[in-house]
């Protein structure tokens, strides 16, 4: 998590397929509903939550400040021309 805010950016694998995202860390209010879902599908997370997983969004959006989102943007690799049709 360090290592991305601090790039700005993040290089995903899998199997042959590899592709470079920029990152945004999102606000809490954007952050909340995606804990909520994290910690409803992935029941190890919950210790580390004050929030259960099933109390409303918003003790999710008051704790967001301690597991930071990121939402990951594509980037074209091949470049600007890649989208103009040429």
């Amino acid at each position: 998590m360090h290592n991305a805010r601090a790039a700005g950016r993040v290089g995903l694998a899998r199997r042959s397929d590899r592709r470079s995202y920029t990152v945004r860390e999102v606000t809490a209010a954007e952050a909340g509903p995606v804990l909520k879902h994290y910690v409803a599908v992935a029941a190890a997370t919950r210790p580390y939550f004050s929030a259960d997983k099933d109390a409303p969004v918003e003790d999710f959006v008051a704790e967001a400040n301690r597991h930071p989102v990121f939402e990951l943007l594509p980037i074209d690799e091949r470049g600007p021309a890649a989208d103009d049709g040429r």
